[in-house]
């Protein structure tokens, strides 16, 4: 086959060049062309060098058309051809065919790793998380929700004239009736919306209330309440005027529609059923007949004749509400016994009851929960793992004032055994989420040598503020006539153990301002 005509001014495509090229080799190779044989003088006008090769250039064989996107390649990128052929395998040069031109020079390595700039949305499944970044679902974040409308927007603790509304620890009724219907009273602190109340169907420990311990409900108990002041209303539970709480459980009510104003008197009316005699609820504090309190039969929410008792009923542990206006601070829940209870402090009338913690918290405007029983102590709510209270209301708590030490200090026999009550108490608070605020303990003057002792031993220790506590209020400095005297100063009490209600009023005066407990 002869050669195609190359022309130096004539476009060829690569295929006229690369059979001629071929032809030309094999004619060299065979000696001539067509069989023959020869010297080649010249092709397209350039002579043969040195070795016999005829060198050819794009210039001697003229321009190359271009033809579906093909070009003559320069010697450069003949070298990378040569070297993509000895590396790449067939299926990997079909890949890199397949890359778009530019690609990925759109934008710089640094901005295509950076995930912000990444579109689409990426799955949660996909992301590892760690201990500061995790994951919740809708069922958290509902449960949340109502810690935050507790703790973050202000709401705080109804607040009464006697201190009632506290956790019950005076055992249970005698189940000798299947129902009753008790009547208080209560009295907000602040302009306030949206009050609710909560009910208990377990216990707190208290040492004349036949209950030793913190426990459970014996028998599940149901609750109808209504408020009355200028006209009767209903509480709602779910849209529901009444609900029946299991053993160890508790019911918030619905936020009443209705403004509460502060300082004014509102009744209380709690209807208690079971289904048969011999089954009992809980009990908390006694009724004051000087203020129109006691009972009624069961399911009388309005109307009705009055009777005077002498023994607990049944009632919230804790009314919370919006205030009209924001407080300051947040919420304080009191732990501890009778001294925090206010019992035998010799008042009248509103001093009834109410125990230095509330007197200083009101005087300085900061709101609070009770839960304060006679006879109690810390070892009460440790000694099982069931922190039925601390778990059940620590939602709405955010600091735990607790005076826990007395009854804890009188039946030890060394101070590491109280030490280690006290740190198993703080922790189990801390535990709930609340910051811890322990008091110093008051001399008693039933305590033998061995006990004042470890109280003095333990009074000392808490001022070193040892973990988790958060602060300390010195309390028993305000009563001593010295630190660590052991005897109360004059007028401050009068049996040996309880603050008056002068001492509680005293107390209440020496200890620090609402800054207190800002973090």
């Amino acid at each position: 086959m002869p050669l195609k005509k190359i022309s130096k001014y004539t476009p060829q495509t690569i295929e006229d060049i690369e059979f001629n090229f071929q032809y030309l080799q094999d004619t060299i190779d065979e000696g001539g062309g067509g069989g023959g044989t020869g010297t080649v003088t010249s092709v397209a006008g350039v002579s043969p060098d040195g070795t016999g090769n005829v060198p050819l250039t794009a210039s001697n064989v003229g321009a190359v058309a271009t033809v579906a996107g093909q070009r003559l390649i320069t010697t450069a990128e003949g070298t990378k051809i040569t070297a993509i052929d000895q590396v790449y395998t067939t299926a990997e040069k079909t890949k890199l065919t397949g890359v778009a031109t530019g690609a990925t020079v759109n934008d710089t390595d640094v901005n295509l790793k950076n995930r912000a700039n990444h579109t689409g949305v990426q799955t949660a499944d996909t992301i590892t998380q760690d201990a500061t970044h995790r994951f919740t679902n809708d069922t958290d974040i509902a449960k949340l929700s109502n810690i935050s409308i507790i703790k973050s927007t202000g709401w705080f603790s109804g607040i009464i004239p006697v201190g009632k509304f506290v956790a019950p620890g005076k055992g249970f009724s005698d189940g000798t009736v299947t129902g009753l219907t008790y009547s208080y009273w209560f009295r907000p602190k602040f302009n306030c919306t949206g009050v609710q109340f909560l009910f208990p169907n377990w216990t707190m420990g208290n040492s004349t209330g036949g209950a030793a311990a913190e426990g459970l409900g014996l028998n599940p108990v149901t609750i109808a309440v209504s408020i009355y002041n200028v006209s009767t209303r209903d509480v709602f539970f779910n849209g529901q005027t009444s609900i029946t709480i299991p053993p160890g459980g508790s019911a918030k009510s619905d936020p009443s529609p209705y403004n509460f104003v502060a300082g004014t008197n509102y009744n209380l009316r709690v209807s208690v059923t079971v289904t048969t005699l011999g089954m009992k609820w809980p009990l908390g504090l006694i009724p004051q007949s000087t203020l129109t309190e006691g009972t009624f039969p069961a399911g009388t929410l309005s109307g009705g004749t009055l009777t005077n008792i002498t023994t607990g009923g049944y009632g919230p542990f804790g009314i919370i509400a919006k205030p009209n206006t924001t407080p300051t601070f947040a919420n304080i829940g009191l732990f501890g016994d009778s001294i925090f209870d206010g019992n035998s402090n010799g008042g009248t009338g509103i001093q009834l009851d109410q125990g230095w913690g509330r007197k200083w918290l009101d005087l300085i405007n900061v709101p609070w929960v009770k839960f304060a029983v006679g006879g109690d102590k810390s070892l009460n709510h440790t000694t099982d793992g069931s922190f039925g209270f601390v778990s059940t209301y620590s939602t709405g708590i955010d600091i735990a004032l607790t005076n826990y030490g007395a009854n804890d200090i009188a039946s030890a026999t060394v101070f590491a055994d109280v030490q280690a009550q006290y740190l198993k108490w703080w922790t189990t608070l801390a535990n709930s989420g609340m910051r811890v605020v322990q008091a110093t303990v008051f001399p008693r003057s039933s305590f033998g040598a061995p006990q004042e002792a470890i109280r003095i031993q333990l009074n000392d220790w808490i001022r070193t503020l040892p973990a988790p506590l958060w602060k300390y209020v010195d309390v028993a400095d305000v009563v001593e006539t010295a630190r660590n005297s052991g005897v109360w100063k004059s007028n401050l009490q009068t049996d040996g153990t309880h603050p008056t209600a002068t001492g509680e009023t005293t107390i209440a005066a020496a200890l620090p301002s609402a800054s207190f407990f800002l973090p």
